[in-house]
């Protein structure tokens, strides 16, 4: 129940990020569409559009600025009133395409139509448009689809293959997903994986008794005096019964050791008779922690 809802979730979730970026292209292409026909209306009233005659004098470029601004103004009406009137759209952007210099004039012809005659050159408009887009399609099933598809649909033969390799793929998806259950015998929780988390551990441990001389050297670097305040001092048997034999005399080496007293980063609460044991204790605390 709870998969379900989440998918419902993500599902509407996708699809309103879908009309988010939708709704955000639109607004890139509205923004700039507008910088684009303000900027055409700008140039057309530029001083390096002025004839030789217009910027003869100052009152020349005055008045030829003026006949651009009444230009742009003129253009501005008739392109909103061809609006109003429902000439096609793709005209009108055909029209501020051009800006009032390209498009002033034939504007201010078609603002002039009449109902009937606009409707015609909707209605023009609206086949050539329709039958552009067919040759396109047309060109591109013959130069791109293969084989007997070629003619048949824009670009069905692509279409088909894409189909198919889709469902393909879905298909081999689908096979893996079960092979993989079947062969680690997943049933939550994989009985393989578990059987290799066993493996792994064991080999972590021979591993460890592989380096043992290293661990207890490591060990042994560990192993700090202990004072008397903390524990009593103890002595091995064996060098207890050397230290009690008659003294040797002098000059010759002495075989008695002396006694080292013993403890682990004060954690192990007793002394240890020798740094075997001491390596034994931390391979017992590693064997229990991996379990």
């Amino acid at each position: 129940m709870l998969v379900a809802r989440l998918q419902t979730t993500n599902a509407a979730l996708s699809k309103l990020a879908t009309e988010r970026d939708r709704i955000a292209a639109t607004l890139e292409k509205a923004t700039q569409t507008a910088a684009d026909v303000a900027e055409r209306a700008r140039s057309s009233a530029a001083l390096s559009t002025l004839t030789e005659e217009e910027r003869a004098t100052p009152e020349g470029i005055a008045a030829a600025l003026r006949n651009r601004l009444q230009a742009i103004d003129a253009f501005q009406a008739d392109v909103q009133r061809l609006q109003k009137r429902g000439l096609d759209k793709s005209l009108i952007e055909q029209l501020v395409t051009g800006g009032p210099d390209q498009s002033g004039a034939i504007a201010d012809t078609l603002s002039k139509a009449s109902a009937a005659t606009l409707r015609e050159i909707n209605s023009l408009q609206r086949r050539i448009n329709t039958n552009s887009k067919f040759f396109g399609q047309q060109a591109a099933d013959f130069l791109f689809d293969a084989g007997d598809n070629a003619g048949r649909g824009f670009l069905t033969g692509l279409k088909s293959q894409e189909k198919e390799i889709k469902a393909l793929m879905v298909e081999i998806a689908k096979t893996v997903s079960t092979t993989i259950k079947k062969e680690l015998k997943i049933k939550s929780p994989s009985r393989v994986l578990r059987a290799d988390g066993r493996d792994s551990a064991r080999g972590y441990l021979l591993g460890l008794e592989d380096i043992a001389p290293q661990v207890r050297a490591a060990a042994a670097r560990l192993v700090e005096p202990v004072t008397p305040a903390r524990t009593q001092p103890f002595r091995p048997a064996r060098e207890t019964a050397a230290a009690n034999r008659p003294v040797a005399p002098r000059g010759q080496q002495q075989t008695a050791q002396a006694v080292r007293e013993l403890t682990i980063n004060n954690t192990f609460h007793q002394v240890m008779t020798s740094a075997n044991e001491i390596v034994a204790e931390q391979e017992r605390r590693l064997t229990a922690a991996l379990r």
